[in-house]
């Protein structure tokens, strides 16, 4: 099962009340108190986030599926809203044949298209939902965290204290993180304040990581590790102990109140660029 759905529809009225009708008399449907949850958490300006990243999550399941199974061979179409992947069923089989041998074989599970009606034979039906584990096909599991792990880029810097030792606090910090992989620091560079002038030059580093955080995760997770290292906010572009920012992370865009990726200020950081190219030179 994959969990509780709640979608709605919107349109032409008498479509609308037609489809009421049919679903109220012969379907099934989730019970009223959990479409009344669902509707309550949808209305929650808080649940933005959640639900940024829950997509971000789906969309990479979905990439990664689809790009594999298509070098594999398969035909198969990336959907745009939907956990759902139709695939045509190999030559020679029909979809029920289909969906036994990937289950005997290796131990997926898919629905055979003509389970919706004659016209869905010759094709199968994949659920990219969440899972605890898979296999790659050697009956070895691979954790969640490695199929859903997405390259993510952080701008580091600090000019209060020990700035060196501010930034390798950090990186510490990070490293003991759960669902957080750190993979590379570039050269550690000092840099002149940008905004306020009158301020001690910045110690600045660019970090790759992977991740199974989604965007807003991982935003709370830097800014948590600011606030135990110290950082108080009183003004913009004023002096840091420590910030932590996301520069990139994956191919994702976002553009809220709190958080914007990529950084807006990328090219107007001399240091970020260089910290990247140097970055992508090492793989």
């Amino acid at each position: 099962m994959t969990g509780w759905r709640i979608a709605w529809v919107c349109g032409n009225a008498g479509l609308i009340k037609g489809l009421a009708t049919i679903k109220d008399s012969v379907d099934s449907g989730t019970f009223q108190a959990i479409q009344e949850a669902a509707m309550a958490a949808l209305e929650d300006p808080a649940s933005e986030a959640f639900i940024r990243d829950m997509r971000a999550l789906y969309k990479r399941r979905r990439d990664l599926f689809v790009d594999a199974m298509t070098k594999a061979g398969w035909k198969m179409q990336k959907p745009s809203a939907t956990f759902y992947v139709w695939a045509r069923t190999p030559k020679g089989f029909n979809s029920t044949e289909t969906a036994g041998k990937i289950l005997d074989e290796v131990g997926v599970v898919c629905t055979p298209g003509v389970g919706f009606g004659p016209s869905g034979e010759g094709l199968c039906a994949f659920c990219v939902e969440r899972r605890r584990e898979a296999h790659d096909g050697s009956g070895r599991a691979d954790s969640k965290d490695e199929m859903d792990q997405v390259t993510a880029y952080i701008g580091i810097g600090s000019n209060m204290g020990d700035r060196k030792q501010n930034i390798l606090r950090s990186l510490e910090m990070l490293s003991n993180t759960k669902h957080v992989q750190v993979d590379q620091l570039s050269t550690i560079c000092e840099t002149r304040p940008i905004g306020i002038r009158a301020q001690r030059s910045f110690l600045n580093a660019i970090l790759k990581i992977r991740t199974s955080l989604g965007p807003g995760g991982l935003h709370k997770v830097l800014m948590d590790i600011e606030t135990k290292l110290g950082r108080v906010r009183l003004q913009r572009w004023g002096p840091r102990l420590i910030d932590l920012d996301i520069l990139y992370y994956g191919d994702e865009v976002v553009n809220t109140p709190t958080l914007k990726i990529p950084h807006p200020e990328i090219a107007n950081r001399p240091f970020v660029q260089a910290g990247l190219r140097e970055l992508a030179a090492h793989g």
